[in-house]
């Protein structure tokens, strides 16, 4: 097992001691080698999380929405660590959010709003192909596992 997946393992279960109501199912899988962190919502207002850390990345995702990879050579271990947890505290509590777009019923834009470096940061994700004339709406989302004053 790599360093960078030991940092990543290491802030996870950082998370999971501090507050144990946060369900977590963590998947290791030694053939590719990766380990994969998968937060449920804990009701119809939240949302889903999963990050995949490879030896090489760590891959965040939120129902729909994929975010930028968090390179390797970019991230050191400990910054690793920091910054796992901190987003993990912002997307688990009313900080952070998921906004969803719609045309006719179907997803076509998501953004996930959350803390990084100590600030408000969001991220968008979007389809190119979506029906432009369909019948818009929009939805937000916010976990509730975690009350904001937890959020570092």
């Amino acid at each position: 097992m790599s360093d960078f997946i030991k940092a990543f393992r290491s802030a996870v279960e950082s998370v999971l001691s501090d507050y144990p109501e946060v369900q977590v199912e963590l998947i290791s899988d030694n053939e590719k080698p990766k380990e994969v962190a998968i937060i449920k919502r804990i009701d119809n207002d939240g949302f889903n999380v999963t990050l995949e850390c490879f030896s090489y990345g760590l891959y965040p995702s939120a129902d729909g929405w994929i975010g930028a990879p968090w390179d390797v050579t970019v991230w050191g271990n400990s910054e690793l660590e920091k910054s796992v947890r901190e987003f993990l505290y912002s997307v688990l509590s009313t900080y952070g959010k998921l906004e969803i777009f719609y045309s006719n019923g179907k997803a076509y834009k998501w953004i996930l709003h959350f803390k990084h470096e100590g600030e408000r940061s969001f991220e968008i994700e979007k389809t190119t192909f979506y029906n432009w004339f369909g019948n818009k709406s929009s939805r937000v989302f916010q976990n509730r596992t975690l009350s904001e004053d937890k959020c570092i």
